[in-house]
């Protein structure tokens, strides 16, 4: 399986994490980032993925934005008394159209899922929810 379909987390979440506590999350998430690449999934069990697709929604907002704010307080949180391999594995671009962008979902979430690596997705509208259950196939 290719994940050629994720772009890397925009730069400006990814300098935020350079002025956080080493005790962060941002600090430890492996991250899909244009200098560094897709992360090494080997022991990854929980994956975070961005996709900025709003075309089918009801109020038809861009959510590109929302997804590095998301990112950026996510990073800041600290961690609980456990231990988790977390990767974030950058974001599925809006595709031609909404059945592209479903398509590609349903197959990076398939690969994931076969590996035993548990995704959680940040952004997108209520209509990405029938490629993830499509993923499960």
């Amino acid at each position: 399986m290719n994940l050629e379909f994720l772009s890397p987390i925009e730069d400006i979440a990814v300098a935020h994490t350079a002025f956080l506590s080493e005790l962060s999350l941002g600090k430890t998430i492996h991250m899909h980032t244009k200098k560094s690449g897709l992360p090494d999934l080997d022991g990854v069990q929980i994956a975070l993925i961005g996709v900025p697709e709003s075309r089918n929604s009801v109020d038809n907002s861009t959510p590109a934005k929302g997804i590095e704010q998301v990112r950026k307080y996510l990073y800041q949180m600290y961690p609980g008394n456990w231990y988790l391999k977390i990767a974030d594995l950058g974001n599925i671009l809006p595709g031609k159209t909404v059945e592209d962008t479903y398509a590609a979902l349903k197959e990076v979430l398939g690969f994931l899922i076969q590996a035993k690596i548990t995704p959680i997705i940040i952004g997108g509208s209520q209509d990405l929810s029938y490629a993830q259950y499509r993923a499960y196939d």
